[in-house]
């Protein structure tokens, strides 16, 4: 069973948790919007949420650190952050899983006027980790088709290895 970690608050990764849910993935969430991706799951022993500010790197470090003690490697990340502050965020991500020395971060500080940029990391055969970025548009389209999009980015990846 995959492992995915969510980042993020936007509304539209509850549809996409339950999404991946539904096609096998283990589903760890973590952000300031947790709570609502959580009512839209409700129980399910492969949905594993942390409530917690973007800004909380070391307790977001530990917290992948022991899941990954629980359930296994981590093997996929979709971080939704825009601007300087994704960076920090997702070397957090990849040093925490014990891959920082392989990971490009530079290719993570992405700047959009025009679109808000979704950033999706996965685990290569080599253990190496890579960026997919998903253009999710203008703002114009619903959560559900943000999540469709998001969830297409993320099957194509893991269909790749």
């Amino acid at each position: 069973m995959p492992i995915i970690l969510l980042l993020g608050e936007l509304g539209w990764m509850g549809p996409l948790a339950q999404r991946l849910l539904n096609e096998n993935f283990h589903v760890l969430a973590a952000g300031p919007d947790v709570v609502k991706i959580t009512r839209t799951i409700g129980e399910n022993r492969y949905f594993t949420p942390l409530s917690l500010s973007l800004s909380e790197q070391d307790r977001l470090a530990y917290w992948i650190v022991q899941m990954q003690l629980l359930y296994g490697p981590l093997d996929q990340a979709v971080v939704h952050l825009v601007t300087e502050e994704a960076a920090p965020i997702v070397a957090t991500i990849i040093e925490a899983v014990g891959q920082y020395r392989h990971f490009p971060w530079d290719l993570y500080h992405v700047r959009s006027s025009t679109s808000e940029m979704l950033f999706c990391v996965t685990r290569d055969s080599q253990c190496r980790y890579h960026p997919v970025t998903v253009d999710v548009g203008d703002g114009a389209v619903n959560d559900a088709t943000i999540a469709e999009r998001v969830y297409r980015a993320v099957v194509r990846v893991n269909q790749d290895e």
